[in-house]
C-alpha cells in the first residue's frame, strides 16, 4: 500500500505559499480601510469585527 505523507506534505506546503502570499494584500488593504476611515485603529477595528 502507497503512503499518502508525500501528497499530504505537498498540499500542506502549496497551502502554506499561498497564505504566505495573501499577507502583502492584507496589509494593503488595511492601510486603506484605515485611510478611508480617518484613523488606523478604525481600520483594524473594521478589519478584525466578526459578523
Amino acid at each position: 500500500m502507497k503512503s499518502s505523507f508525500p501528497l499530504l506534505a505537498s498540499s500542506l506546503i502549496v497551502q502554506a505559499l499561498l497564505a504566505g502570499a495573501v499577507v502583502p494584500f492584507q496589509a494593503a488593504s488595511n492601510a486603506l480601510l484605515g485611510r478611508t476611515l480617518g484613523h488606523p485603529l478604525w481600520g483594524s477595528r473594521t478589519s478584525l469585527m466578526k459578523w
